[in-house]
């Protein structure tokens, strides 16, 4: 199972090459960074792109409901939160494939 500060890093990873992708700038990332508030474009929609790509890019399971950027509040999740919600619905689940 991957640690959070792996999670962390593939999710910067991947958020960048995303925005990349997507005609945006590559934005400069830290753990302390809220996707869905600082990207230009980033959306729930690129949110689930994101969040499948670091499943691969990981070899973990992430539950297709889980909006990892976003809590039970519908408060907007930095990095750092959004890795450490991974990891402990990954641990819950026992998902590595």
């Amino acid at each position: 199972m991957p640690t959070t500060e792996e999670i962390q890093a593939k999710l910067m990873e991947t958020i960048c090459a995303v925005q990349r992708d997507t005609g945006e700038s590559e934005p400069t990332l830290t753990i302390k960074s809220c996707p869905m508030k600082d990207l230009k474009g980033f959306d729930s929609p690129l949110g689930v792109v994101v969040t499948g790509l670091v499943a691969i890019g990981l070899g973990i399971e992430i539950p297709l409901e889980l909006n990892v950027f976003v809590d039970d509040n519908k408060r907007l999740l930095t990095i750092e939160e959004s890795a450490k919600l991974i990891c402990s619905v990954v641990k819950k689940r026992g998902a590595s494939k």
